[in-house]
């Protein structure tokens, strides 16, 4: 190959459009900021009033808001356990319209509380049934 053509064969390779854009660090930073921003909005409409009163400050990004949200519900994570296990044990079957209904509600507590990191195992499940 002569070197015109090298020439010639570089240039026509600059000219075409990669596969795969090239972006720089400001391209990235837009695009990371843009993205935040709609994860933000989200987590701030999903919220109570209440709520977002507590987790809303301004200049602050996706992963701030969801550890303010986070720090929320993990402080409360004990008395909400505490409330819960009272529900399940004082649970009672005039207390629902059917006996359908009853084994949901106590299916429902017992989710809860696993969520909570307090599990009900299944004999303390029937014993409550029963």
């Amino acid at each position: 190959m002569t070197d015109d053509k090298v020439e010639s064969f570089a240039d026509a390779a600059k000219q075409q459009t990669p596969l795969h854009p090239v972006y720089t660090v400001t391209d990235i930073q837009k695009k990371w900021k843009k993205i935040d921003a709609i994860v933000l909005q989200w987590i701030y409409s999903t919220l109570s009033y209440e709520y977002l009163l507590r987790v809303l400050e301004s200049d602050s990004t996706a992963l701030q808001a969801w550890n303010r949200l986070k720090a929320i519900f993990y402080n409360n994570k004990g008395p909400r356990c505490t409330a819960l296990q009272t529900k399940f044990v004082n649970l009672k079957l005039s207390a629902c319209a059917s006996l359908e209904a009853y084994c949901q509600t106590l299916r429902d507590l017992a989710a809860q509380l696993d969520d909570v990191g307090s599990p009900v195992n299944e004999q303390l499940l029937v014993l409550q049934l029963v």
